[in-house]
């Protein structure tokens, strides 16, 4: 009897400890702390490739505008470009460019065919082959335009001009005196000022006084 109660009581301790679980088996829900926060990929697959960025071509310099400082400018109104002659003596070549004259006492020769030609220097002597107009402001000028002249402008004093026939001529200086072929008008703003043409009559506006105009 004793050893049947002895038996009894270790089959009820077994089935006891199996109920708590007894001993130190990890359960399946346990796992490292590691492994819940990096799981891994599955066996056998890898991972996939990142592609590259391809490099983005250099973009070529902007070549440089070249500096117009030196060149001549050109009006925006689409007047012809202006050659400024500070020089005094020579022959200058027009090359179908206004002109201005700007040194005093010259003694120029303008070749080919001008533009309008501007005689700004005082006592100048100027040889013009053809010319579109002429403007005289230094004083004691003398021009002489071996062809014709759309305008003549006068604003110098004791200026001396002679030319071929002249479309529009326009005194407002004083004490000048002009010749020419034929003239086609004329008005006067000056005093003093003397007016010769070779044939035809002139329009003659005349604003000022003490002005003659003759055709000889």
């Amino acid at each position: 009897m004793a050893l049947r109660a002895l038996l009894s009581v270790s089959l009820l301790a077994s089935a006891a400890c199996g109920l708590l679980a007894c001993g130190k088996q990890a359960t399946p829900d346990s796992q490292p702390d590691s492994a819940a926060a990096a799981p891994h990929a599955p066996a056998g697959v890898a991972a996939a490739p990142v592609p590259s960025v391809p490099s983005v071509p250099s973009v070529p310099s902007v070549p440089s505008v070249p500096s117009m400082d030196g060149a001549t400018q050109v009006a925006s109104n689409g007047e012809r470009p202006t050659l400024m002659v500070t020089s005094t003596s020579g022959t200058v070549s027009c090359d179908g460019h206004n002109v201005d004259l700007t040194g005093q006492n010259a003694n120029l020769v303008l070749k080919g065919d001008c533009g309008t030609i501007a005689v700004l220097g005082q006592h100048a002597i100027v040889q013009i082959e053809r010319a579109e107009a002429v403007r005289m402001v230094g004083n004691d000028a003398q021009v002489t335009l071996a062809g014709d002249a759309s305008t003549i402008e006068l604003f110098s004093r004791t200026s001396t001009l002679k030319a071929g026939r002249i479309g529009t001529l326009l005194v407002p200086g004083d004490d000048n005196q002009v010749q020419a072929q034929a003239i086609a008008s004329a008005t006067l703003h000056g005093r003093g000022n003397r007016i010769t043409q070779q044939s035809g009559t002139a329009m003659v506006n005349d604003y000022g006084s003490n002005n003659q105009i003759s055709t000889r």
